[in-house]
């Protein structure tokens, strides 16, 4: 148990989680030696090839451009399913 605890004291320290519009983004900041560095996992909509599936893409890809804009990081890391 105090193991576990001294990760998370020394990980809120380093690891940010950052709030995000869409359901498909969860995004953390990790604060490293080389300033911070913004880790984004996206779940992409599938294609159905119709107008709503095209749309919910636009939605998600313009979601994830915005957090990248808003958010003060030297580097991004994108990871996609």
């Amino acid at each position: 148990m105090v193991a576990l605890s001294f990760c998370i004291n020394v990980t809120s320290n380093f690891v940010l989680h950052i709030n995000t519009p869409d359901s498909r983004i969860s995004a953390v900041v990790f604060n490293n030696q080389i300033g911070p560095i913004l880790i984004i996992c996206v779940y992409m909509p599938v294609d159905y090839g119709d107008s709503d599936c095209m749309e919910s893409y636009i939605a998600t890809c313009s979601a994830t451009d915005s957090l990248i804009s808003d958010v003060d990081a030297v580097h991004v890391m994108v990871a996609d399913d």
